[in-house]
């Protein structure tokens, strides 16, 4: 009798599963290979704004900013408790008190500003919280007023905001929300071109919400750079109404998020396999664990109020 038949079938079966998840695992570490390096790429646009810039500029460090009021900035907390002293002040009595003023923070890192030198416009961002900070040349579209430009009040026909807000008085109760008034506060512009009687192509935007129309020459609309298109594409999310190529990024977002999520749950079985690393390997997986729970939690008291 052969002794391999008397081999248990579930230990075979066992087998086969594992090997197909191991190629399953390989070939899905192979397909996510150019959206990873996609992502990190965009990412690190985003994480480092003076990388791979898009126009000529230059950055200025604590050496340009010695001896002017760069290299002192004033923190947080000292504009807090001045503005508390003047609260005070102006009440006559101590009404107000500063609390956690340790807590006192800008809500962003970078104060920004505007340099026109030899008919150019340099676009400036400064940290708040050293002085340092970088500029980068601004490319200005010309100013120049669309011929049909309509500041406020120009109709273009029913009334989107009057189908909006009649519409949700009617759906928002249906859906299990009390009746009440409707204020509809943003609707999106319509982007669209337009030619005039010298066959000038403008790209017009018009706003259903205030009746606003304006445009610019079609020539004059900043050109998507590498870096613009990369960074928008990070930021890019949503299905759109219908299929089109947005929606068919919003759907490789969902296949690249799957395959991902499997990627991790095929990587723990196949560690878990090799009995050699368990022990080394559970360490590595704590301790990442602990740093992301931890830089989790931190980043929600920073974002916290």
């Amino acid at each position: 009798m052969d002794p391999t038949s008397s081999a248990p079938r579930p230990r075979t079966l066992t087998r086969r599963v594992l090997h197909l998840v191991r190629r399953i695992h390989l070939y899905t570490g192979l397909f996510l290979i150019p959206w990873l390096v996609m992502y990190a790429v965009t990412a690190i646009l985003f994480n480092h704004p003076t990388a791979f810039p898009d126009q000529p500029g230059t950055s200025f460090g604590s050496a340009e900013t010695a001896g002017t009021p760069l290299a002192e900035l004033r923190p947080a907390s000292d504009v807090a408790a001045d503005v508390v002293a003047e609260l005070n002040r102006q009440a006559g009595r101590e009404r107000y008190r500063l609390v956690r003023p340790e807590a006192a923070a800008y809500r962003g890192d970078f104060a920004s500003a505007v340099l026109r030198a030899d008919g150019q416009a340099y676009q400036v961002f400064v940290d708040v919280r050293d002085g340092t900070g970088f500029a980068r040349l601004r490319i200005d579209p010309p100013k120049e007023p669309a011929p049909f430009a309509a500041p406020k009040g120009f109709s273009g026909g029913p009334s989107v905001a009057g189908q909006l807000k009649e519409g949700l008085s009617t759906t928002l109760p249906r859906a299990g929300l009390p009746p009440g008034d409707v204020t509809v506060t943003l609707i999106p512009d319509v982007m669209f071109d337009v030619s005039d009687a010298d066959d000038r192509t403008w790209r017009a935007a018009y706003n259903p919400l205030h009746g606003t129309l304006g445009g610019v020459p079609a020539e004059s609309v900043e050109p998507l750079t590498s870096r613009r298109f990369l960074t928008r594409l990070h930021v890019t999310r949503g299905y759109s109404s219908s299929p089109d190529r947005r929606w068919f990024w919003a759907l490789s977002v969902d296949v690249v998020s799957v395959a991902m999520l499997f990627w991790v749950l095929s990587g723990l079985v196949m560690w878990w396999q090799i009995r050699a690393v368990r022990v080394s390997g559970l360490a590595v997986l704590l301790l990442s664990a602990m740093a992301a729970i931890g830089l989790g939690v931190g980043m929600h008291a920073q974002f916290a109020p």
